[in-house]
């Protein structure tokens, strides 16, 4: 990217080592992460030099979703520090040029559909589970992210509303697809994009089944949307929108079911 904020420069913003930067950004995260655990282990069994007391407060910690939030928050911003390398290699202006200005009305269209699609979701899900089609059941780890709580609920925002937009999209429809781009027909491009971003998340492996593919095919679609807003805006604040609309109203929906239980 120019310094101006231009088009792309053939070549000169991803390689395809680029591609495996999450690699790099996941494998250093799993170091800090060892490092904090091992120092809050610490700080626990200084509190608590009981066995007992230490385990009791260590399995707290494990079952509450706050905690698992905050380490998806601490995981997202790493990989975006390697993100943010790649982009910044080519010019200072490249990140910038990638998030240029987009008028609100378009980022609200993207919002509104991304919050449609989540809402549509549950309604086609449980008519699938209704008609006895496809059966979903929460896996434990599911269970444990549902928010309880109106601190929970926030620290839920920030992870896969604010924190995961960015960082995926970056990635998705800017490394991944900037990449595609320049080896076949955008077409191509925007729908493989789009698979690889509905595979990636791994839902046919945790909902064996027809579930778990229904699934893939909506995360699917959500990409499909996010990079044809991408392309057709050359902003990715419109598929972060997209995307943060859709994150937003899922994690919503899934605490007020709690709360109606």
């Amino acid at each position: 990217e120019t310094d101006t904020g231009g088009t792309w420069r053939k070549g000169e913003f991803v390689r395809w080592t680029d591609l495996f930067a999450f690699v790099e950004g996941m494998l250093v995260w799993l170091g800090l992460l060892v490092l904090g655990m091992a120092l809050l282990v610490g700080a626990l069994a200084a509190r608590h030099p009981d066995k007992a007391g230490l385990t009791s407060q260590l399995t707290l910690l494990s079952q509450s979703g706050a905690a698992h939030y905050a380490l998806s928050v601490s995981l997202y911003a790493v990989l975006l520090f390697f993100f943010w390398r790649i982009a910044r290699r080519v010019a200072d202006g490249a990140l910038a040029a990638r998030f240029r200005k987009l008028p609100i009305s378009t980022f609200l269209i993207a919002l509104l559909i991304g919050v449609a699609l989540a809402v549509a979701v549950p309604i086609v899900m449980g008519l699938l589970i209704q008609h006895n089609l496809i059966e979903v059941k929460p896996t434990p780890n599911e269970a444990r992210m549902v928010p309880h709580s109106v601190g929970d609920w926030v620290m839920a925002l920030l992870a896969v509303a604010v924190m995961a937009p960015l960082t995926e999209e970056l990635y998705f429809r800017g490394i991944l697809l900037g990449w595609l781009k320049r080896k076949m027909p955008i077409v191509v491009a925007v729908l493989l994009n789009a698979v690889i971003f509905g595979l990636i998340h791994f839902a046919f492996v945790q909902h064996p089944g027809a579930g778990g593919w229904v699934i893939t095919g909506i995360l699917m679609t959500v990409g499909l949307i996010a990079a044809t807003f991408a392309v057709r805006t050359g902003s990715l604040w419109a598929s972060v929108g997209v995307h943060s609309g859709y994150n937003a109203v899922l994690v919503s929906l899934s605490i007020i079911q709690t709360q109606l239980r």
